[in-house]
């Protein structure tokens, strides 16, 4: 697996194709935003706010890579059955008798 890793893998052009890597990075950010501001104001350190900031930034973004990978998984079970119920479905137009 290591030798199929290559440093071209882990640039931009090709992190931005992946499935649910923006939204996982917009997730993170937020909450990155979001908690560094909130700890800021309440404890007025800012060494304390990015600490907790760099944390939530990460706690977010694999909250949200996984959601939205759980969200995909859902979707493609319903394609699957979708299709299955399109396959078994009768087709009486094939079936005329001339």
């Amino acid at each position: 697996a290591f030798d199929s890793v290559r440093i071209d893998d882990f640039k931009v052009n090709n992190l931005v194709k992946l499935p649910c890597f923006r939204d996982a990075g917009i997730v993170g950010f937020s909450s990155m935003g979001v908690i560094g501001v909130v700890i800021f104001l309440f404890s007025k350190n800012p060494k304390k706010a990015v600490n907790w900031s760099v944390g939530s930034g990460l706690l977010g973004s694999t909250v949200g890579w996984e959601q939205c990978r759980a969200q995909r998984r859902r979707d493609l079970e319903h394609i699957r059955l979708a299709k299955e119920v399109v396959a078994k479905k009768e087709k009486p137009m094939m079936n005329r008798k001339p």
